[in-house]
């Protein structure tokens, strides 16, 4: 997959509230999804070019399993961490799997493996890097976690956050910074992110 998408525009679409206000008005751009990001298909008038997952106790709950393994395009690209094949009974042709080789960090060959930053949307950054994106628009990336609503979706059990919020923007941080020093441009697209002191904002009606 190495460049296969050179110079393109791609959106990444992570699973804050808002990740709601996002409607594709540009079919050329590629889409990566992460954990239920298939549930915004409709509604953001978009098919998931990828998807990716490296949390674990996504597929081991019932109801978000489901939304894993039956409800993406069978021509979504899936790559998934390493260690959940063993929650995997079959998979298909077009899922590929790649190691965790650290926490803290930024790949440059996802051949290597990726460092998982403690949130899956690092796992869809690097792999924009490797397909050769050129602008990434981050949609969704929130980490506000409130308690009335964490994710834009409902929850029947909701998922607690891990305690790792500064790891998180630390990562989201340096993945900017490293891209930059690649030639590739990183927007944010959620004013009240936690993020947001560290990537440049972009407004959802700006991505094009």
């Amino acid at each position: 997959m190495k460049n296969r998408h050179q110079g393109a525009t791609g959106v990444i679409l992570a699973n804050g509230p808002s990740a709601l206000n996002y409607k594709c008005n540009n079919q050329r751009l590629i889409h990566i999804g992460v954990n239920a990001s298939p549930l915004l298909e409709e509604k953001c008038n978009v098919v998931l070019d990828y998807y990716v997952l490296s949390d674990r106790r996504f597929l081991q709950n019932p109801e978000k399993r489901k939304i894993a393994l039956s409800m993406l395009d069978r021509k979504t690209t899936c790559v998934l961490r390493e260690e959940l094949s063993y929650d995997l009974e079959t998979f298909e042709d077009n899922v590929y799997f790649v190691k965790a080789i650290g926490r803290d960090g930024f790949s440059k060959n996802l051949a290597k493996g990726f460092y998982f930053g403690c949130t899956t949307t690092m796992l869809a950054l690097q792999l924009a890097y490797y397909l050769g994106l050129r602008k990434i628009y981050l949609v969704g990336v929130d980490l506000l976690y409130r308690p009335e609503q964490p994710r834009f979706y409902h929850e029947t059990n909701v998922e607690p956050h891990d305690p790792f919020t500064s790891v998180q923007i630390w990562n989201f941080s340096n993945a900017y910074l490293t891209l930059k020093e690649l030639g590739v441009e990183l927007y944010l697209c959620s004013y009240e992110s936690l993020v947001r002191p560290y990537i440049p904002y972009k407004e959802i009606s700006q991505i094009q």
